[in-house]
């Protein structure tokens, strides 16, 4: 039933306990007597039972139910303020001979602004007198200093969590590893509200820190007779610290008037530099694994995620997936946390997901360098062709040290005998580094049974570069292996490497005009092997186009003198001479044009007549219209044994010209333009 037999009436039920606004219970025991610490949210809406802000409530010995620890075991917010002041009670806990509340509320009576507060109590204490407040901000510094004057804050908490730290945190905080720390979850509040935008920051107090700051306060209090606040608990403004009093003996007496607020912030910096700047982190749990210290993060979209704490080195999440497309809820369970089989207890709407410590396992880790390099917490290993735990790997081998190579392509698959090639192995796992990198001392590279040359620094895990050597010329050019060593493991790719002796067999045309341009074609076989080729024309390159295993294209260069240049072509470290010399001579000169009108509809022949006109190859003629964009280009063809050129005229009835220019391009060079109507 929910009221006593004995007092039926509702407003006489210490029975009720919970609040439709909110509430917040810590059960406390010392020596077997259990006390409820009860912190509810009020409004001015008609009570249907007698609550309080803040009280303690202890069971009833003689049956079912609760009652006040005493008859001043509560404090109340004045009912003028329960509406304009509503106080949210987010989160409680005990350290020492203390116990704690965190709150969001205004930041004072009237103001639209809203922060965090840690409220204590001494557990001992029956009445409340030692109620104090302090405001609480999480912050993001580009300088990680607390003083730097641009900083973000964090107003708002979310979830929060008090354990022990790992011993590499603790040294970080200088604390003691049996020290209490609050891990908090911070929010930015949207303008004028407590409802938080999706902007977080992770925290860290330490429990001492913070009374540290509760005695600094009470003493300064005392001696400076400072006012006490706590306007909307008390009617009276004139609330100052007059009588002489202690921090060390808080909680040993008191009275109605001793509870006092700090109005100065405690500030921590961000845990994890910024990284949850546009996330809304909604859950924490944190635990200890070895000396590490890992924190679980919920966040608003339904993804939990893993990640060491650190206050020195940005850490990067180790876990990071989709639960649900709720919420993960600020209640969070982590069970047995020194056992192997320690498991985290999550909520996301009416869901409940029970996960490992160590993660939620290894098999999304496709490659095995990514399963190695995986934080040790995970205790993943690669278990002979998938990622695993040792105890998921059955009958097969399992290892946290090294991962077979894998090769999956090769480029090119031919060089030339007289090395120079460079070789690139497409593959996996080549890394013989846990930051991924490439140790040419750990990892080397046969092609049949000649080295290939590690490039360590341009090589990665996935990727390796190598140059060959020169070979015998007496090699039988038969397809060989590519071996990859690396940590001792062998990875072959069989027969996909050939050695081959490029060939030369002719050039085409002979001769061009000086000012270049000329389209040259070099015949032979294996011109596509190897890893770089060029055409040289005397100390010139020749600006290659294509190139195939029987041909390859280039465009002359210009030259300032008539003479004969001998061809080479040169792949990796080879060099083969053609047999023919490119001859540069005179440039075409055009000595007639005619005739110098066309019909508008086209159709007309313009001949073209000159010297060396036979050394263009592809003439073209291209037309453009005053005042207009538009270009018409006309390609030309030879009559008279290549000494004259003619070209047919476009239609340009669309534009209605007057006039056109008219310009002729050799070989990629302008040689001569005229205006025609």
């Amino acid at each position: 039933t929910l009221f006593r037999s004995a007092n039926q009436e509702p407003n006489q039920c210490p029975d009720c306990i919970a609040s439709p606004l909110g509430t917040r219970v810590l059960m406390t025991r010392k020596d077997g007597f259990v006390k409820l610490f009860v912190g509810t949210t009020l409004s001015s809406a008609p009570q249907v039972f007698i609550q309080h802000s803040l009280s303690i409530k202890r069971l009833k010995e003689s049956e079912d139910g609760f009652q006040l620890l005493s008859d001043r075991s509560f404090l109340d917010i004045l009912p003028k303020h329960r509406d304009g002041y509503p106080i949210k009670y987010l989160y409680a806990f005990e350290s020492g001979a203390y116990v704690y509340f965190l709150t969001v509320q205004h930041e004072s009576l009237g103001s639209p602004l809203f922060h965090t507060k840690i409220i204590r109590i001494c557990s001992s204490d029956p009445y409340l007198y030692s109620y104090l407040e302090m405001p609480l901000e999480c912050i993001i510094s580009e300088k990680r200093k607390k003083r730097s004057a641009n900083i973000e804050i964090f107003n708002i908490l979310q979830a929060a969590y008090v354990t022990k730290p790992g011993a590499d945190f603790a040294n970080q905080m200088r604390i003691s590893v049996e020290e209490d720390v609050l891990f908090a979850v911070f929010a930015k509040s949207k303008p004028g509200s407590s409802e938080p935008t999706n902007q977080s920051a992770v925290c860290a107090f330490a429990i001492n820190s913070i009374n540290d700051f509760f005695r600094q306060f009470i003493d300064s209090c005392y001696n400076k007779g400072l006012s006490k606040g706590l306007h909307h608990f008390y009617n009276s403004s004139a609330r100052y610290c007059v009588n002489e009093s202690s921090s060390e003996t808080y909680c040993g007496g008191g009275n109605d008037g001793s509870r006092m607020e700090i109005s100065i912030s405690v500030q921590r910096l961000d845990l994890f530099f910024g990284q949850f700047r546009n996330v809304l982190l909604t859950s924490i749990a944190v635990f200890t694994k070895g000396k590490v210290t890992v924190a679980n993060l919920g966040t608003a979209e339904g993804r939990l995620i893993q990640v060491v704490v650190s206050r020195i080195e940005r850490s990067t999440p180790h876990v990071n997936f989709q639960l649900d497309a709720s919420p993960v809820s600020a209640i969070v369970l982590v069970e047995r946390t020194a056992d192997p089989k320690g498991y985290i207890i999550v909520l996301t709407g009416n869901r409940v997901t029970k996960m490992p410590l160590t993660g939620p396992g290894c098999d999304h880790f496709l490659s095995c360098s990514k399963c190695l390099t995986a934080s040790s917490l995970m205790q993943c290993g690669w278990c002979t062709d998938q990622c695993s735990r040792r105890e998921e790997c059955i009958n097969k081998t399992w290892t946290q040290s090294t991962c077979l190579p894998v090769i999956s392509e090769v480029s090119p698959l031919s060089g030339p005998i007289e090395g120079g090639t460079k070789l690139s192995i497409c593959g996996r796992d080549f890394a013989t580094l846990k930051s991924g990198r490439i140790s040419a001392r750990m990892t080397s590279i046969k092609v049949g049974k000649f080295p290939c040359k590690l490039d360590a620094n341009r090589s990665n895990r996935n990727r390796l570069l190598c140059t060959l050597g020169a070979l015998s010329p007496t090699w039988d050019y038969s397809p060989v292996n590519i071996n990859v060593i690396s940590n001792r493991n062998l990875s072959t790719q069989a027969g996909v490497f050939s050695f081959v002796n490029p060939i030369i067999m002719s050039i085409s045309p002979t001769h061009g005009p000086k000012s270049g341009g000329t389209l040259l074609t070099v015949t032979g076989n294996h011109l596509n092997s190897g890893s770089a080729r060029e055409v040289l024309i005397g100390a010139k390159l020749c600006d290659l186009k294509s190139f195939s295993e029987t041909r390859i294209e280039c465009i002359t260069p210009p030259h300032s003198s008539i003479l004969m240049c001998p061809v080479a072509v040169k792949i990796d470290s080879a060099v083969r001479k053609a047999k023919s010399n490119f001859t540069y001579m005179e440039n075409p000169v055009i000595g007639n044009v005619y005739p110098l009108q066309s019909f508008a509809s086209g159709g007309s022949t313009i001949t073209v007549s000159g010297r060396n006109l036979n050394l263009v190859h592809s003439p073209k003629m291209v037309i453009s219209i005053d005042k207009l964009p538009k270009v018409f280009n006309v390609s030309c063809k030879y009559r008279d044994n290549l000494k004259v050129i003619y070209c047919k005229t476009p239609s340009l009835n669309h534009f209605e010209p007057t006039a056109a220019k008219a310009s002729f391009i050799f070989n990629n060079v302008t040689v001569a333009s005229f205006h025609f109507g």
